[in-house]
């Protein structure tokens, strides 16, 4: 559980569509491209502009904040102060109109449920019920006997059989 997410680039990271891919950039707050110095400040630009581009691309997931995209070097102490402003400027107007109380509620509700699917599933695959049925029933499923989802119900009836 994270109030903000910021996400460090160092320049040239590659091709950008994989931070797009794997579902990074649509939940940033911030973009922080690091290194930008010497050799790395031309590749840092360019980096620059690929992300920004990326997130003009993406829905916003606020009204109150468009997730920026800063270069920085820790190297050189360049631009520490921006991130570090960006950062507390994210953190106070997040704080001032709810938004962070909002998201540790939803952040808390959706562990719930990662819990709770995650403790189903190790129960489930340890019952002794499913594990007499299980191999059968895949088997079944291979050769086309049954489908998947009559499959998924059997064994789901061996483990917790329906309420009448």
């Amino acid at each position: 559980m994270v109030d903000m997410m910021a996400v460090l680039i160092g320049p040239g990271a590659g091709d950008e569509l994989q931070a797009m891919k794997r579902g990074i950039m649509e939940r940033a707050d911030a973009v922080i491209i690091t290194k930008a110095d010497g050799d790395f400040q031309i590749q840092a630009r360019r980096t620059l502009a690929q992300y920004r581009s990326i997130l003009q691309l993406l829905p916003s997931r606020s009204a109150l904040w468009s997730p920026p995209v800063l270069l920085c070097s820790a190297l050189n102490h360049t631009n520490i102060d921006t991130v570090w402003t960006t950062l507390v400027r994210f953190r106070d107007i997040m704080h001032g109109h709810n938004e962070l109380e909002k998201k540790r509620a939803a952040q808390r509700v959706n562990w719930l449920w990662r819990i709770l699917e995650d403790e189903l599933m190790q129960r489930f695959k340890g019952d002794q019920q499913v594990a007499e049925h299980l191999q059968n029933t895949q088997n079944a499923v291979l050769v086309g006997d049954i489908s998947v989802e009559e499959a998924a119900f059997r064994l789901l009836d061996c483990f917790a059989p329906p309420r009448t």
